[in-house]
């Protein structure tokens, strides 16, 4: 709720009518690591008054200094897979680089408008 219920739009000169609601959001998970595999589920929450709601389950699964992969059903019918690859030699010195990928599709009726997403992802992780 960063903006007031005063904001005005120059283009319109009305203002944006923005409403104060209740809102958050709940994580529950878990990490489990044997050896150098680790598996990550995970459960994400949202609430907005008045009762919007959102979730989703996914679960992450990450071989160490490998790869990882990992795969998300939102409960609005949206279904997503991500794949990854850790590189930790060479110029990497104390980090590690991760590459990786996501897609996602929804599978019900909203398929079609929305079609395919995708996202590639890009970090530098320093080991303290």
């Amino acid at each position: 709720q960063a903006f007031s219920s005063n904001v005005v739009f120059p283009d319109f000169g009305s203002p944006g009518n923005f409403k104060r609601g209740l809102h958050g959001n709940a994580v529950l998970g878990y990490r489990s690591i044997s050896g150098d595999i680790l598996i990550e589920p995970m459960l994400w929450i949202n609430y907005s008054s008045p009762g919007i709601s959102d979730a989703n389950f996914s679960i992450r699964f990450e071989k160490r200094e490998t790869f990882w992969t990992g795969l998300n059903l939102s409960f609005n019918q949206t279904l997503s897979f991500q794949l990854g690859y850790i590189l930790t030699k060479g110029m990497m010195k104390d980090g590690s680089l991760r590459i990786g990928m996501a897609g996602s599709y929804n599978l019900g009726p909203f398929a079609q408008a929305r079609g395919l997403g995708y996202e590639f992802y890009l970090a530098y992780r320093l080991e303290i």
